[in-house]
């Protein structure tokens, strides 16, 4: 008979002990845990999960076999062990039990018609019998590699003695925080509290896989993330153990001070006619201590503002408005949160950043430019569907996230345009140079938008 009650893993396993209890709460606490084994004289693979009030199981490590509602009767001999199945818009089968512990090893054998009268299967009944699935020590310690699934690459995390600490590509230091790991639940959870000097650091709840030298960890600082996939508040990380020590974050060499002047000369290739037509007749040139050419803008003229400005940005814009094109000249260059963007042409698009959880302690940093590919993006018209202007933001990098710049604050006063300056780093961000220019805009005779963006540097994780 095919065992139906059973789903999910979640649990925590209690530690092995003669079963000599005499009340209902002591038998189910006992219970706690995962156990595994076979149906007498039948199937192999079952693994059952008592957790709280609820059991549940798998067969073959993955196929869900159901989820119920569960009561001990310890006054009978021999003792009793019913389940209700839970299931969503119905109500579920009573399955009824006689149950044995001794130890670690238990057989619980169960009916739908009526309660089995021995442990043997038969009739109707069948009966399983498991032994308790010990806690596993798990050794964590050193130098993990690899990416987020789905997302970003070059992350390496370092476990050592009580604290994980971590860095994007070699040099970038991502915070370090005191962790624990407890292997009594399924699947393991692994949750780090940050540490800050002076301040109070987020907890991040995790849940954990290990198996050999490969490790899954998921995380979210709002709620325990459900199963190993990124996304809805959570990123899960993917990583392989490497040999080796602990690798110290090497402070990011500060950038030599941008120049840019005027260049001579329409957009270049790969600009649609479209959108060429909105463009000033010259662009921007950014450049490098070393002179090497880093990147040129072309800014849009006459930018449509909104009529009235609005407190939830520093620009006067609407999301998807046409800004400009940005000509990429190495593949070195970063965006604001360090992605590394391929030499090429781009339109770029004025951007909100969303005020969901994923993103509220960067809420600082509202407002952005989005780059998208120029050959794509041939209608200067405003993208006014935010998740498409997103979505395509993502086709372009390939990545989990658009590849956006950072709008500062315009600042009054500002000299000599257009102009870098530089913006010394805070605990949100490293160091910037901010490319800082002027364009016509819409409204009335001589009005201007005048434009931050940021063209080097990025914000923390």
């Amino acid at each position: 008979m095919r065992f139906v009650i059973l789903l999910g893993l979640l649990c925590a396993i209690g530690s092995p002990q003669l079963l000599m209890a005499s009340d209902d709460a002591a038998a189910k606490k006992n219970l706690v845990g995962v156990w595994k084994g076979r149906v007498q004289d039948g199937a192999t693979g079952h693994q059952i999960t008592f957790a709280g009030d609820t059991v549940s199981g798998l067969k073959d490590g993955e196929r869900d076999l159901g989820k119920g509602a569960f009561t001990v009767n310890t006054s009978t001999q021999p003792w009793t062990l019913d389940a209700v199945e839970i299931k969503e818009g119905e109500e579920g089968r009573t399955w009824l039990g006689i149950l044995s512990v001794e130890n670690d090893s238990l057989k619980w054998c169960v009916s739908s018609k009526q309660r089995p009268a021995e442990f043997t299967t038969g009739d109707g009944a069948f009966c399983l019998v498991l032994n308790r699935e010990k806690a596993a020590a798990v050794d964590l310690a050193g130098v993990w590699k690899g990416r987020v699934q789905d997302g970003a690459t070059g992350h390496q995390i370092t476990f050592a003695g009580d604290t994980v600490s971590g860095l994007k590509d070699g040099e970038r230091d991502l915070g370090k925080g005191a962790f624990t790991v407890n292997t009594s639940t399924q699947p393991w959870t692994l949750d780090a509290v940050e540490i800050k000097e002076g301040e109070e650091g987020r907890t991040w709840l995790g849940i954990l896989s290990v198996e050999n030298d490969s490790l899954k960890w998921c995380v979210s600082s709002k709620q325990r993330p459900a199963e190993f996939t990124t996304g809805d508040g959570a990123f899960c990380l993917v990583l392989n153990r490497t040999t080796g020590a602990s690798t110290a974050p090497t402070p990011a060499a500060k950038a030599g001070k941008l120049t840019v002047a005027k260049l001579t000369g329409s957009a270049p290739n790969g600009v649609s006619a479209n959108v060429e037509q909105t463009l000033e007749k010259s662009g921007l040139r950014i450049s490098g201590a070393d002179g090497a050419v880093l990147g040129n803008v072309w800014l849009r003229v006459d930018v449509p503002l909104l009529s009235a400005g609005k407190d939830d940005r520093k620009y006067p814009l609407e999301s998807g408005t046409l800004l400009g094109v940005i000509q990429v000249s190495a593949d070195s260059t970063g965006d604001f949160r360090d992605l590394k963007i391929a030499a090429g042409v781009y339109t770029m698009r004025y951007g909100l950043q969303p005020t969901d959880n994923i993103h509220e302690y960067s809420k600082q940093f509202r407002d952005f430019v989005v780059l998208l590919s120029a050959a794509d993006d041939t209608d200067p018209a405003r993208i006014t569907d935010a998740e498409d202007l997103e979505q395509r933001g993502i086709e372009m990098t390939g990545e989990s996230h658009p590849a956006i710049l950072f709008l500062q604050a315009p600042q009054q006063g500002r000299q000599n345009l257009p102009a870098m300056v530089s913006s010394p780093g805070t605990d949100g961000h490293t160091d910037l140079q901010v490319l800082v220019a002027k364009t016509s805009a819409t409204g009335e005779p001589g009005q201007e938008l005048q434009l931050e963006l940021v063209t080097t540097g990025y914000a923390k994780e």
